[in-house]
């Protein structure tokens, strides 16, 4: 089940797993924005879609290719470092 964002991912220590994948969308920079480059990426904790422009065969229809991914952690541009600190590198100070 999926943990509500502000909630931090602390287990038992028997249930802990052993590798935890976090992403975190960057923001679209000031150069994308004068070319007018789309916003490729969205993240939906805990998934990330990437949009892809493509053309049909007929090579003049435009359409959008939607590719999804799934993470045990996806940040959008929003979030805080510290938040994502919490998340994940928090847990780790206790097994430092």
């Amino acid at each position: 089940a999926a943990r509500p964002r502000g909630d931090p991912p602390f287990v038992a220590e028997a249930e802990a797993p052993k590798i935890c994948i976090c992403v975190r969308k960057r923001p679209v920079s000031d150069k994308e924005r004068i070319r007018k480059d789309h916003d490729s990426v969205t993240c939906l904790h805990p998934a990330v879609w990437v949009h892809s422009a493509k053309l049909r065969v007929d090579g003049i229809t435009k359409y959008l290719d939607h590719s999804s991914f799934a993470f045990d952690h996806a940040f959008d541009e929003s979030t805080s470092t510290e938040e994502i600190y919490s998340h994940s590198t928090m847990p780790l100070v206790d097994f430092a």
